[in-house]
This record gives C-alpha cells, sequence and structure tokens, in this order.
C-alpha cells in the first residue's frame, strides 16, 4: 500500500526547519548566498493574496525583519561568543544551505491562514490524528516567500513527497492558470485530501492549498491585484499587530463554541478545583499574539472574552499563576533580576486581557550566557555521570572474575566482549579509561566503537587497591572509582 504525500503537519514542520534556526544564524554576506540571482519582482500584498476569505486564524513570520533587527543581531553576537554555540550555529546555516539551495538572508515570510466554518469539532477530537482531521475538513493556505526566485531544492523539498521518502505520487498535473504561466502541482492519494502549490511573483513565492479552489482564488487576487473579503475581527486584529515581525489570531468559529464549553463545563465537574481557572474560559472569543523586535523585544498576547467578568476573571488567574512560573525559571538557574514581573504587563482592558513581556538586550545576552553556562554545566554533568557507570561497570565485571576465577589480575579484553561480563565500554566523550590512582595512574586507554580496548594493554588488578579512573581529556576532568 502506499503512503500519503506529505502531509500539511510535515509541511509546517519543514517550514519551522527552513524558519526558526536562521533567526539565530544570522544573515551571512552576500558572497555567501547559494543559489540564483534575483529578478525583478513585482510586489504583492501578502494579506489579501495569502489569507483564505473571513479567516479565523493566521500566522505570519516576517523572517527578513527579523533577521536584520538590532535585537537579533545581539542575540547572534551572543550565541557567537560562545565558542560550542557559535560552530554549531555554523553548521546548521551550512545544513540550512545545502538542504535548500538557498542562504538564510533569502528567506522572507511565512504566513499560514485558515477558515473552520465547515469544521466538524467533535469528529476533529475523536480523530486519531486531529490536526490531519483538522486539516481536511478546514480551508488552509499557507503562502512562502523568498527574496529571491525559489530553488530547485525547496521545489523539491515541498512539492515531491518521494523525495522526503514519505511515499509515492499517484497523479502529477501541471497545468496554467489564466495568462500567467504559473504551475500547479496535485497529488491525489486514497483517504487524504488533494494537495495543490503553484508559484507566482516571478518564482518568489510558492502557495500550497489542500482545495484548488482555495488556490485558484488566491491566484486570481494576485492577478488582479484585488482585496480580499476579511471579516471584521481578523480586519481589526491585522490592524492591532501592524508593526508586529511575528502576528498571530484566531478568532473562536460559532461551530467550536458549543463543543469548547461542552468540555470545559465537564472538565470542572470532574474537578471542582479547576473552575477557579477554566470558568473565564467558558466566555473566551479568540485571542492574537503579536513579537515585535527591534533594539529591545515586545511581546503582546490578548485575549477576548465575551463579558468584562470574564476578562477581570482570567486576569486574576495570571496574577497567581505566572509570578510562580517566574519563580520556577529562577529556581532552575535563570536570572531574572530582582523582580521579575517587572519584565510583564497583565492589565484587563474591558472584555480583554492584556499580557505584555518585554526583554532588553543587555538583559537577552545575559540570558544567552546564563543559559549556555547551564547546558554545558548539566552537559559535563551528563558526561561525567556515563563515565562513572562505565567504571562501575569494569568494577563490578573484575570482582566477578576474581570470584570466579580466584585470581588477582585481569586483561580487561577477557572482561569485555560478546557473551563476557560487559558487552561494550563506549566511549562517552574523548575520554580515556586506566588503572590506578595519583602518580601511579597507568596511561589512558580510549575504547574503539565497537567498546573494545587495544588488544593486551589493560590489567585490572587487585594489587592496585582496586582503583581505576576515567579522564575527560576535553576538560581535563579525572574520574576516581574505586571498587
Amino acid at each position: 500500500m502506499k503512503k500519503s504525500p506529505i502531509s500539511p503537519s510535515r509541511l509546517t514542520a519543514l517550514l519551522a526547519f527552513m524558519a526558526i534556526p536562521v533567526l539565530f544564524t544570522g544573515c551571512g554576506d552576500a558572497s555567501d548566498a547559494v543559489g540564483t540571482e534575483a529578478s525583478a519582482s513585482t510586489d504583492f500584498d501578502l494579506h489579501a493574496v495569502g489569507l483564505v476569505p473571513d479567516s479565523h486564524f493566521f500566522l505570519e513570520v516576517n523572517l527578513h525583519d527579523l533577521w536584520q533587527s538590532p535585537f537579533a543581531t545581539t542575540l547572534q553576537d551572543a550565541i557567537k561568543a560562545e565558542p560550542e554555540a557559535g560552530e554549531n550555529f555554523t553548521i546548521w546555516k551550512k545544513e540550512i544551505a545545502e538542504k535548500t539551495g538557498m542562504d538564510p538572508e533569502d528567506f522572507r515570510s511565512i504566513l499560514i491562514s485558515g477558515n473552520f466554518a465547515e469544521v466538524d469539532i467533535a469528529e476533529v477530537m475523536e480523530a486519531w490524528d486531529p490536526f490531519e482531521k483538522m486539516t481536511e475538513q478546514a480551508d488552509f493556505l499557507w503562502t512562502l516567500t523568498f527574496n529571491k526566485p525559489i530553488s530547485e531544492e525547496i521545489l523539491e523539498l515541498l512539492s515531491d513527497p518521494a523525495a522526503m521518502e514519505l511515499g509515492e505520487i499517484d497523479e502529477k498535473r501541471e497545468f496554467a492558470h489564466r495568462d500567467l504561466p504559473v504551475t500547479h502541482l496535485t497529488f491525489v492519494n486514497s483517504g487524504d485530501p488533494d494537495m495543490y502549490y503553484s508559484l507566482i511573483n516571478n518564482e518568489q513565492a510558492f502557495l500550497f492549498s489542500t482545495r484548488e479552489s482555495t488556490l485558484l482564488a488566491s491566484l486570481d487576487r494576485f492577478l488582479d491585484q484585488s482585496k480580499n473579503s476579511q471579516s471584521e475581527a481578523t480586519t481589526a486584529n491585522l490592524a492591532r499587530l501592524d508593526g508586529n515581525q511575528i502576528k498571530a489570531s484566531f478568532v473562536l468559529p460559532e461551530n467550536m463554541k458549543t463543543i469548547l464549553r461542552q468540555q470545559i463545563s465537564q472538565t470542572m465537574e470532574m474537578d471542582p478545583m479547576s473552575g477557579m481557572f477554566l470558568k473565564p474560559m467558558l466566555e473566551w472569543e479568540g485571542m492574537l499574539f503579536g513579537v515585535a523586535v527591534n533594539e529591545d523585544m515586545n511581546a503582546l498576547a490578548v485575549q477576548d472574552f465575551s463579558t468584562e467578568s470574564a476578562a477581570s476573571g482570567f486576569a486574576g488567574t495570571l496574577n497567581m499563576m505566572i509570578p510562580m512560573a517566574l519563580m520556577g525559571m529562577q529556581s532552575e538557574g535563570l536570572d531574572l533580576g530582582p523582580n521579575p514581573m517587572e519584565h510583564v504587563r497583565i492589565e484587563a482592558v474591558n472584555n480583554t486581557v492584556e499580557i505584555g513581556f518585554s526583554i532588553t538586550n543587555e538583559a537577552l545576552v545575559k540570558m544567552v550566557e546564563e543559559s549556555y553556562q547551564s547546558f554545558q554545566k548539566a552537559q559535563t554533568s551528563s558526561r561525567e555521570a556515563a563515565m562513572k557507570n562505565n567504571l562501575r561497570m569494569l568494577g563490578s565485571a573484575s570482582n566477578q572474575y576474581f570470584l570466579e576465577q580466584g585470581r588477582l589480575e585481569v586483561d580487561v579484553r577477557e572482561l569485555i566482549g560478546p557473551g563476557l561480563y560487559i558487552h561494550g565500554i563506549y566511549p562517552i566523550a574523548n575520554e580515556v579509561y586506566g588503572s590506578g590512582s595519583g602518580d601511579n595512574r597507568t596511561p589512558g586507554l580510549a575504547p574503539n566503537a565497537d567498546g573494545q580496548f587495544p588488544v593486551g594493554e589493560w590489567t585490572i588488578s587487585e594489587r592496585e587497591h582496586n582503583y581505576i579512573y576515567a579522564e575527560d581529556r576535553d576538560t581535563g576532568k579525572i574520574i576516581q572509582y574505586t571498587f
């Protein structure tokens, strides 16, 4: 049986792979760019083309402005200052170029929108994969834009599931729409929705939808430079998020309200203690989220309710929960200053609750440094624990051998291998193992990839008071063990 073609969830994961590391890796020099030089481009209204009519949901990420912001530059500089982290980001940047045929600076924006008017929420909630079922029933449109014509590598990743080893294409059709030589790639597979793709704007924009009519309507808006018919709520949310590089909005559709409220009521009946937290959500109408990045980063989340009392109750819940969450972050070693709540604003305004969060460049650098130090500490601790476990296995095996054989020393070859006491001592890092302690330590030996040591070069002896050790050659740390 053939596998399904590339699914929207797979597409979303692919977009995340292409987009998220780019913010941190930076733009790079123009000389590093990979791919074809940009051709003349006709600007188009992204919102008019990319938002399906009466959208209940949209997510827009302006990658270009994020990359160019002073805040992102500071973040990149802080990461690059840490040798290991800087090396990892260089590797990620190289991987992006290799897999996509484009440099990170060539990615411009991502816009995903959806209309849920035809969604049977009860059927979605009972589905084995709710996200897939939602995608089948909703009217979704993905729009990606680039600063140069899209590369063959990205087109293959996005439109050819066989290239991603997800299965075979049952049918692939190509045709033109009106007078514009755009290409549609249609995949048909039993049990899954068809998937439609198109390149527009001198191949600098990529459109994807699970409905042919949705894609054709988007192309018509592009050709006619016409505006879309948006709901008042979506139009208002776009206006409220103007100037943000990350924009997200969700307006709860009428067909979902009843089911959601039934679920909340049932939960409250089973767990009365949750009532004080969940009761305001019975009147929840939707939310929006925005992130504005310049010198500093400012995030804003707005929750909409049908009554002022629900908004007030939700704000009260947040004022209890967020300080506790920040205290937990500090207990994990993240320094948020003497008053963590100074970065947060929670305010009930009429029927809405606004949650604002800000972070300065200085605080960002400090958080990056502390997070990296905490990561290094945890990584070192984990490596040391793993090496100590190797020593413990060697000690236990040696004791068992001495007991069974009545001898006082053993060649490590007699302990390690198939059918012996230990299957293998596999290297954790760049470490070596040996016997003895202090100035009496034998030269350390490194295990190979098969978990074996060099033939006949290490003997563990009770005459050395059962001392064995491991040395991490990267850090110089010596872990002593007595068995």
